[in-house]
């Protein structure tokens, strides 16, 4: 009986414990696409002011060589 109880126990945490799991897996994920939001605007923020201080225009080129920090 006692050993009956015991694994109720041990199972109901379990399961709590699962969804613990996923709920944290889920803000991670949440976590990641903000700071990659937040890297893509400042990103986009540096390049136009490269831009602007070296008076260029935008292409793809120039964007390749300001990305991989070919100067």
């Amino acid at each position: 009986m006692i050993i009956l109880k015991l694994l109720r126990v041990i199972v109901a945490w379990e399961i709590s414990l699962n969804i613990d799991v996923l709920s944290v897996s889920g803000i991670i994920e949440n976590i990641k696409h903000d700071v990659c939001d937040a890297n893509q605007v400042e990103l986009e923020r540096c390049y136009e002011l490269h831009l602007v201080m070296e008076n260029i225009n935008h292409s793809d080129f120039v964007f390749s060589m300001y990305f991989t920090g070919i100067r």
